[in-house]
């Protein structure tokens, strides 16, 4: 059986994630503070992550709690860090030493320690565009948003004929052993359903076009969280 480390596995995300990766059978292993920014004052093991997770309380800055864990895994999710926008802007060394420091530690363990796969969560604070395509399987790539767009606050992407277009999942390189996913939208989507139900409709087509092309452990747990 094979044991996946998940870093921040008893926040939002991760519970989520613990809980399907389960359901197929996989050993889960989480690394998490449990911060009282996200689970309250004395908190305890969260109620909804399920019972055959192993939970470690630890820090993910702390190279003897991490090594060990990662020396077990065969493969690591790491979605540990300081996710409020607001102490960006007046905790800033709390922030960086959490997210940038912890993810170093984590990394220097996977040299010494080689799993066979590491997806990391990015942040929603990601430039760049990837590609989109339309109902005719055309590819666009390189869309820009132009500065009338912005003002009048339009930042979905259509062609010339004014289809929306709809983006698609890169190409997996099964050469590599990481992974980059802003997974920003999952949240978004289920918060903001009845107001944005079109948007969820679109997330769910682009959702849909991954778990087909790509059925691995991490987009089964997308899709099934959205269903």
């Amino acid at each position: 059986m094979q044991n996946i480390l998940i870093t921040g596995g008893a926040g939002f995300m991760g519970i989520h994630l613990c809980n399907e990766l389960i359901s197929h059978g996989y050993k889960v292993t989480v690394l998490d503070n449990l911060s009282p920014h996200v689970h309250g004052l004395d908190a305890e093991r969260p109620h909804r992550i399920h019972k055959d997770v192993e939970l470690i309380v630890g820090d993910i800055r702390d190279v003897f709690t991490v090594e060990p864990l990662v020396k077990k895994a065969d493969m690591v999710v790491h979605l540990a860090a300081i996710g409020s926008d607001g102490k960006s802007m007046d905790q800033i060394q709390e922030l960086h030493d959490v997210n940038n420091i912890g993810t170093s530690v984590l990394l220097e363990s996977l040299i010494r320690n080689p799993v066979q796969k590491l997806i990391l969560a990015s942040s929603m604070s990601l430039y760049g565009e990837g590609y989109y395509t339309d109902s005719g399987g055309v590819i666009y790539q390189n869309l820009n948003r132009s500065p009338t767009d912005l003002l009048d606050k339009k930042w979905d992407f259509k062609n010339a004929q004014g289809e929306l277009l709809v983006p698609i999942a890169c190409k997996e390189d099964h050469s590599k052993v990481f992974y980059i996913l802003r997974i920003k939208l999952v949240r978004w989507a289920r918060y903001r359903y009845k107001r944005y139900r079109n948007n969820l409709t679109n997330a769910h087509k682009w959702l849909d076009r991954v778990r087909d092309q790509y059925p691995s452990l991490f987009y089964h747990w997308y899709v099934g969280y959205l269903n």
